[in-house]
């Protein structure tokens, strides 16, 4: 078992406001370094422990934490852009270690890509937001190759009893097919879980990003 480590400083609101401008992009960046940290920790006991009375919500489950990680993941995104995009914030950044330095630039280089909007795909059609029309046309692509297949409708008296399989499967096919872009039904686990990694290393180049730029700014 791996020793967790952290360190903490203290911080006050009025060091927080000191940064002008700079301040709401320091506030979303910690938010989005708390929900992601969340999000990854549900994703990670979801798949390495899983509650035995639940093993028909392993893969909604792991799907709906993948959403959110790719939901905050594109938020903290914009932030880097602004801070990239507007040269007195650039400037903090050059002002950093190497280290922190290549860590942003990483993070900067992948805005515009593919995966970038793969992301925002993601994030709008069923994170955010339940996008009507991706949501008709997956229904559609079930109906035709699965039209006959037998799906669950539970209620308990619980909520995680409360299960509706239907919605899972259409929004692994928008993951798979309107946002992935792949074009045949393969084994959806081994694809969110491919994203999921992804996702994880790009998270941790936020963390460790916003773990040493924020403190400059509101540490004294």
């Amino acid at each position: 078992m791996s020793i967790v480590k952290s360190r903490t400083r203290l911080t006050t609101f009025r060091r927080i406001a000191d940064n002008g401008a700079l301040a709401p992009l320091l506030i979303k960046l910690m938010m989005a370094v708390n929900d992601l940290g969340i999000a990854d920790d549900g994703l990670r006991r979801w798949i390495e422990n899983p509650p035995s009375e639940h093993q028909d919500r392993i893969q909604g489950a792991k799907s709906y934490f993948v959403r959110l990680m790719v939901a905050h993941t594109f938020e903290a995104l914009k932030v880097v852009y602004q801070i990239n995009t507007t040269p007195d914030f650039k400037k903090l950044v050059d002002q950093c270690d190497r280290q922190t330095r290549e860590i942003f630039a990483r993070l900067a280089s992948i805005i515009g890509t593919k995966e970038y909007k793969t992301m925002k795909r993601i994030r709008n059609a069923i994170t955010f937001h339940y996008e009507t029309d991706a949501i008709a046309q997956a229904i559609d692509r079930q109906n035709d190759k699965f039209s006959d297949y037998p799906m669950s409708v539970s209620i308990g008296n619980k909520t995680l009893y409360w299960y509706f399989e239907p919605a899972d499967r259409v929004a692994d096919s928008i993951i798979v097919r309107d946002a992935i872009g792949l074009k045949t039904y393969p084994v959806v686990s081994a694809e969110v879980d491919a994203v999921a990694v992804q996702l994880q290393k790009i998270g941790e180049d936020l963390s460790n990003f916003s773990g040493y730029f924020i403190p400059r700014h509101v540490v004294r």
